[in-house]
């Protein structure tokens, strides 16, 4: 399917916004497919292990933003998103809670689509906030190598030990610091 053909659309779980509301079978959809891509590694995670019903509540957080590729009633892929300030001084961070891509879709460029979109959110919050520059946050198996060269490739390094929560031993967490003028 040509790239031309997905449409992006934008959802947001509870909150006040006129960004509309996730609809529930759009939401099973995308937990359709964290668990096709994922529910494997969730499982080999000895810390973790998978449980769809987990996954739904997380899923089902107030205040998660949604970017949603489709073709039609085909989901391409998604990405979720929640947006908080953080540290001393107060900054724009936005924690990248998924980002899936159907594997049909995949290589294909949609995952960088997604994240131009989620990076240009964060910038336009911070912006909003009086804020010159924002963060994105995310956390990654460390089993899933392609996810890792994909966000390394993107500029994404390791967080410290020190600067946060620890991710444990099956994942960790990287991030990115963006600059206001990247709007």
């Amino acid at each position: 399917m040509a790239e031309s053909e997905l449409v992006l659309h934008e959802y947001r779980i509870g909150g006040r916004s006129t960004t509309t509301t996730l609809p529930d079978s759009l939401l099973q959809d995308c937990l359709s497919l964290v668990e096709t891509n994922l529910a494997d590694a969730y499982a080999a995670a000895s810390s973790w292990g998978w449980s769809a019903s987990a996954k739904l509540r997380e899923m089902q957080t107030r205040g998660l933003h949604y970017l949603c590729l489709s073709t039609g009633t085909d989901l391409a892929g998604f990405a979720s998103y929640k947006v908080t300030t953080f540290g001393t001084p107060k900054r724009t961070v936005v924690f990248l809670y998924e980002l899936q891509i159907a594997r049909a879709h995949q290589s294909r460029g949609l995952g960088g689509t997604l994240m131009d979109a989620v990076e240009k959110a964060a910038v336009e919050r911070a912006v909003e906030g009086g804020r010159t520059d924002a963060e994105v946050c995310l956390c990654v198996f460390n089993a899933n190598a392609g996810a890792r060269r994909f966000y390394e490739r993107r500029g994404y390094t390791q967080v410290a030990e020190d600067e946060g929560e620890d991710a444990g031993p099956d994942a960790r967490y990287l991030h990115k610091v963006l600059a206001s003028s990247r709007v």
